[in-house]
């Protein structure tokens, strides 16, 4: 399944948000749909929304139509003679007279449109109401039961009050940040690596990617090249976004910290668990230690990495293996402590991805 398809069709939230416009569309109830300007894939959305339409109801059409904007309000024309005029047949046009509005004529006519599904992309926040207008006037123009079409409505506006022909679905009420992070772990979950690997992976582009769902989309995709080689993987990628180079680079460190930090630092903190109540005996025979701060210590399981160190190095001799195996998991937990970054290669030597 490609990107764009996961995220309308796997990812939860955006998934609820198409399932809910559908069920509202095939209730012949017209929608409002409420977007921000980077809605991901907007197009993939119409596309799955008219191919879900058409498998339960074939005998409507589905339209999409761009809507006009002039800035010049006085070169603006209104939504129901736009219709009329480029959508309807030519005498309906022709045979206008303002002594009802677009709405109320429209649905006097025995025109095709009544038997469609409207899409109206893009209208400006200047034509919402207008837009609204046009729909309340030719939906209440029908008697109960009666055919008319149904209009989705894409716009950019805070609500809509006062046109209970109009069912409000706002797209941010639906998706957060988080479904960014779902989309990559959907796009890393067939890869063949460890399930850490595919969360790391996951946890990088979405750093990296911000709010930028299809830019974490296109890094998740990358796969354990993103993980092995983050910056030139990411640099390949950016090529052509005009990024200055000094800027990625503190961009892809950030993002690469903050996975190691959620994703390898718990597990030093899983190691050093395991490695008290290894030699928990060994250790309860040199407490109480002080600490770098100075503080005493009386229990081991309060020894931070550090201090195990200094301990295992002077008082509590371990075999060479574990002492070895810690003196790297500290250096590493002092990297990940001092901003600094572990390669691929050191964490996977110490078997943390």
């Amino acid at each position: 399944m490609m990107t764009e398809e996961l995220w309308w069709g796997r990812t939860p939230n955006p998934a609820r948000f198409q399932r809910d416009v559908l069920e509202q569309v095939e209730l012949e109830n017209s929608v409002v749909l409420n977007f921000p300007g980077d809605v991901p894939w907007r197009s993939v959305f119409i596309s799955m929304l008219q191919n879900s339409l058409h498998q339960t109801s074939a005998t409507r059409d589905f339209l999409v139509i761009e809507a006009p904007y002039e800035r010049d309000p006085k070169k603006r024309m209104e939504p129901g003679e736009f219709i009329l005029k480029n959508h309807c047949e030519q005498w309906v046009y022709d045979n206008y007279w303002p002594t009802q509005t677009y709405g109320q004529y429209l649905a006097s006519k025995p025109v095709t449109l009544h038997q469609m599904y409207i899409y109206v992309k893009g209208i400006h926040r200047d034509e919402c109401e207008a837009w609204f207008q046009f729909v309340r006037d030719y939906l209440e123009s029908f008697p109960e039961n009666a055919q008319h079409a149904v209009f989705l409505l894409e716009v950019q506006c805070s609500s809509v009050s006062g046109y209970r022909q109009l069912t409000f679905l706002n797209y941010q009420d639906y998706v957060s940040d988080y479904d960014g992070l779902m989309l990559c772990l959907a796009v890393t979950a067939p890869l063949r690596c460890s399930s850490t690997q595919k969360q790391y992976i996951a946890e990088i582009a979405d750093h990296i990617a911000g709010e930028n769902v299809e830019q974490a989309g296109q890094l998740a995709d990358e796969g354990v090249a993103l993980a092995q080689s983050p910056l030139e993987t990411v640099g390949t990628l950016f090529a052509d976004y005009g990024y200055n180079s000094e800027d990625l680079e503190k961009r892809v460190h950030a993002a690469v910290w903050e996975a190691q930090i959620k994703i390898i630092f718990p597990k030093m903190e899983q190691f050093r668990s395991a490695f008290i109540r290894k030699h928990h005996e060994k250790l309860m025979g040199v407490m109480p230690v002080r600490n770098s701060n100075g503080e005493t210590i009386y229990e081991p399981d309060e020894l931070e990495l550090g201090t195990l160190y200094f301990i295992c190095n002077t008082k509590c001799h371990v075999e060479q293996k574990d002492y070895e195996k810690l003196r790297s998991y500290r250096e590493a937990r002092n990297k990940l402590a001092h901003w600094d970054i572990l390669s691929y290669e050191d964490m996977q030597s110490l078997g943390l991805l």
